[in-house]
């Protein structure tokens, strides 16, 4: 694969459309003669680059747009970056000339000489896992943690490079990233042509957050103290659903030993045979673990339940099975993008107070819940 960098003006973009179902639809960009396949990072970078959102294309057709651009905007002056694999020629972000970009070949080259773990790129983003200056590793429920900070950082100038928390659970290996601003820092990269690859440096080989680490171990520790509510449940379970119809979900992956799918399938062989026969069996390991919600609580859909009464109703297992499950499946089954969307809502749970914060020390068994006709948990109303 190969990353290029070029300075040209807007319009010298030209848009290739196709007429799809009546409706003129994008199918290529053309730059000096060549076809390029615009990304939504493309779009997305472009809109926010001049100050527009998607819907002017709705009125305007693109020649239009790129035209007025180039007459009110200094002629539109842009860096376009290009990636280049065996398959396509895509088109990523966009940005602005006089800002500096943290080159893809220096980059890796960078990462691969400070020890870098886990590199992967997609999308104009290369993610990282490095070890902090200090060990802040801890243990909960029987499970080893060390500390660990991930960096994502553009290629094609498109945002800054930013650092978060998180910790590798050691008995599978699962990178558990804190995606959330909460726990997040950002590194300033400076203008034009600097070389970026210091900054890089420099955070790779101090970087340290003692009471960020703090913060993000005890989150962990009561996500192990606290029962998972149906809502939690559900939205992660939305997540795995969105994913897996966008064809993010790598489900044919051998199950990793000492996680959940593991143990319900033990070996390739089962796990093969069900996702051909039944479907994906990432979903019947999460049912597996949460237990059916339907036929516990007397409803086809939970969904049509309040989100007030859905927050009050366990499932059977802990937000931090809910927060493994989540990890297992961005680390060892998950494409790039899908992977981010896990590691996102992770990181947006932990950072707020769980539905049924710690009530694992007064209900350790699920059946508990429902011993009385009415059960105060955590301040809230029970379960009847």
């Amino acid at each position: 694969m190969k990353i290029e960098y070029t300075t040209t003006r807007i319009g010298n973009l030209k848009v290739q459309t196709d007429e799809v179902n009546g409706k003129n639809k994008v199918s290529g960009i053309e730059y000096k003669g060549e076809i390029l396949k615009p990304t939504t990072r493309f779009w997305t970078s472009l809109c926010a680059k001049f100050g527009f959102n998607g819907t002017i294309f709705r009125y305007f057709d693109h020649a239009e747009v790129f035209e007025r651009i180039s007459e009110k905007n200094s002629g539109g002056e842009i860096r376009i970056t290009v990636e280049k694999n065996a398959k396509e020629v895509n088109l990523l972000g966009v940005s602005n000339p006089l800002k500096a970009v943290a080159n893809y070949d220096q980059l890796m080259e960078t990462l691969g000489r400070h020890g870098a773990e886990n590199i992967k790129y997609a999308n104009g983003m290369v993610t990282s896992r490095h070890s902090p200056r200090l060990d802040q590793g801890f243990s909960t429920v029987g499970d080893e943690f060390k500390a660990k900070f991930f960096l994502n950082t553009p290629v094609d100038g498109y945002g800054s490079p930013s650092s978060y928390l998180g910790f590798l659970r050691l008995v599978c290996d699962n990178g558990m990233m804190a995606l959330t601003r909460a726990f997040r820092s950002e590194l300033r990269l400076g203008r034009g042509e600097d070389n970026v690859m210091p900054t890089v440096v420099r955070s790779l080989e101090s970087f340290n957050n003692e009471e960020g680490y703090s913060a993000l171990q005890s989150r962990i520790q009561d996500s192990a103290k606290s029962w998972a509510s149906v809502y939690e449940a559900g939205s992660l379970r939305k997540v795995l659903e969105k994913i897996n119809v966008q064809n993010e979900l790598d489900s044919k992956s051998t199950p990793t030993p000492g996680t959940r799918l593991s143990h319900l399938f033990p070996n390739v062989a089962m796990f093969e045979k069900y996702h051909q026969t039944l479907g994906n069996p990432i979903f019947k390991a999460f049912d597996s673990m949460t237990g059916d919600t339907g036929l516990i609580y007397g409803h086809a859909n939970m969904e049509a339940l309040s989100m007030k009464r859905r927050r009050t109703l366990p499932v059977k297992c802990s937000v931090y099975d809910l927060c493994n499950f989540a990890t297992e499946v961005a680390t060892h089954h998950a494409k790039p993008a899908a992977a981010a969307l896990l590691q996102a809502w992770l990181g947006e749970t932990v950072s707020n107070e769980y539905d049924l914060e710690n009530t694992m020390t007064s209900h350790s068994e699920f059946r508990d819940f429902h011993v009385m006709s009415t059960t105060e948990v955590a301040g809230k109303p029970g379960i009847n």
